[in-house]
């Protein structure tokens, strides 16, 4: 919709800031089981300190709001005590991110799939969950656990993007549904065909 093309919109403390980092909750994506529920937190703390001078815009999900009721009441209240520093910002957004991470200079994010939008446009991505792009070598990857030391080839954005969107991912003409390639399916989104 239109709210997915806006542009970031910074108040005017945030806006004199020389950089800005941004950090992806990942409430709202499918987070596997192992991953604890404190991760967001843990990486909004790290994000703050390690970049003091930056605006730091924490984009959150609806979805966050959804669930078990007392979880969300006291996450929300530990979260108020972020938005309160002059240097960050909460925004809530569904769908579009490029306009933050195109801002940015650096992208925290657990299992959202934003980290791999950021990685492709080249950012540095501070990952702490276990996605499907962290371990291989590119982005900082601080999940430390078994899942990912069993990944010990280093591969290139451009592999990943091969193995996990060509060569792993069946697609389906949404017109015709019919299988189809990547190539085919891409033009039938641009051209509603």
């Amino acid at each position: 919709g239109e709210a997915g093309h806006q542009r970031p919109c910074l108040n005017s403390p945030l806006s004199k800031r020389e950089s800005t980092v941004v950090v992806v909750d990942h409430v709202g994506d499918n987070i596997p089981v192992m991953e604890a529920p404190d991760t967001f937190i843990a990486m909004l703390e790290a994000a703050i300190a390690e970049n003091p001078d930056a605006n730091i815009i924490v984009a959150t999900h609806p979805d966050g709001e959804q669930g078990d009721q007392a979880k969300n009441s006291k996450r929300r209240g530990y979260l108020r005590q972020f938005a309160k520093r002059s240097n960050v910002t909460f925004v809530t957004t569904v769908t579009n991110l490029w306009p933050f991470i195109g801002a940015s200079e650096k992208i925290y994010v657990c299992s959202s799939p934003m980290g791999f939008a950021a990685l492709m446009a080249k950012k540095p991505t501070i990952i702490y969950g276990a996605p499907f792009y962290a371990g291989w070598g590119i982005g900082e990857a601080r999940n430390r656990g078994s899942f990912l030391q069993r990944r010990q080839r280093k591969r290139s954005i451009e592999e990943i993007f091969y193995l996990s969107c060509i060569e792993s991912t069946r697609y389906v003409n949404p017109h015709s549904m019919r299988p189809c390639d990547i190539e085919e399916f891409l033009h039938s989104l641009s051209s509603g065909e």
